[in-house]
C-alpha cells in the first residue's frame, strides 16, 4: 500500500485545537514530511541520552528534544541521524543545534532544528525522558502527535487522520493527485480534507 500523505496546511484548515511551533526551525533531514507520537527529552548541551534514544527502536515516533535553545554546540549529527533512520524513528525535532548537514540530508529521517553548529556537545549523561516540554511557544506532552513538513510543525493532543490522502494516480498522464493540484492550482471542493482524491470534486484553475 502506498504511503499516506498529509499537508500541515490541510490539518490547520480542518482543526481549530492545534498548537504550532514558532516558525524558526530549519529542515536538515532527508525527509521533509514526517509525523508520529512524541517521545520527549529534556537536556542541555549534553547529547548522551539523545544517542541512547536513537539507539533504540523508534517505532515511528518523533523524538522531541528541548535543548534549551542553546547556540553553543550541536546535540545531533551524522552518526545519530544514521542510527535514527536505521531504527525506525519518523523524525527528530531539536530546540537547539545540529551538525554534519550533508550527512543529515542523506538519511531517510525528518530532522528539524534551530541552526547548525560545528562544535559537539558534552557527554555527562544528563537529561530526562518522557517529561512535558515547553519551548517555542507550545507545550508538548509525551504521546502528543507531531505533524511536520516544509510549512512548519503542528502539535495535536490526538492522532489526526481525516486530512490524509492516498497518493493515487487519478489522471491519465500518471501525475499524482498532489502533483496535479500543485502544478495547476486546481481547487478541491466541497469536502475539507477528503479521505481520498476520488471523494473530492476537482475544479480547474480559472
Amino acid at each position: 500500500m502506498a504511503e499516506r500523505e498529509f499537508m500541515t496546511t490541510d490539518l490547520s484548515d480542518a482543526h481549530a485545537d492545534l498548537r504550532y511551533l514558532a516558525p524558526n526551525y530549519q529542515d536538515f533531514g532527508g525527509k521533509l514530511r514526517f509525523h508520529g507520537p512524541a517521545k520527549t527529552l529534556l537536556t542541555f548541551e549534553d547529547n548522551t541520552k539523545l544517542r541512547a534514544a536513537v539507539e533504540q527502536a523508534g517505532n515511528g515516533q518523533v523524538l522531541v528534544v528541548d535543548g534549551g535553545g542553546s547556540m553553543n554546540c550541536a546535540l545531533f549529527g551524522g552518526n545519530l541521524a544514521k542510527l535514527a533512520a536505521q531504527n525506525g524513528w519518523a523524525g527528530i525535532i531539536i530546540h537547539g543545534c545540529v551538525r554534519d548537514r550533508a550527512e543529515l540530508a542523506a538519511q531517510a529521517v525528518g530532522i528539524k532544528a534551530l541552526a547548525s553548529h560545528p562544535k559537539k556537545s558534552e557527554k555527562r549523561d544528563l537529561g530526562s525522558y518522557d517529561v512535558s516540554l515547553n519551548f517555542s511557544g507550545v507545550t508538548i506532552h509525551p504521546g502528543n502527535w507531531i505533524y511536520a513538513d516544509e510549512d512548519g510543525v503542528i502539535v495535536s493532543d490526538r492522532e489526526l487522520v481525516d486530512c490524509f490522502r492516498q497518493p493515487t494516480h487519478i489522471f491519465g498522464n500518471g501525475l499524482k493527485f498532489f502533483d496535479h493540484i500543485a502544478d495547476n492550482d486546481y481547487s478541491i471542493s466541497p469536502t475539507v480534507c477528503p479521505a481520498s482524491p476520488t471523494e473530492a470534486s476537482i475544479s480547474p484553475p480559472k
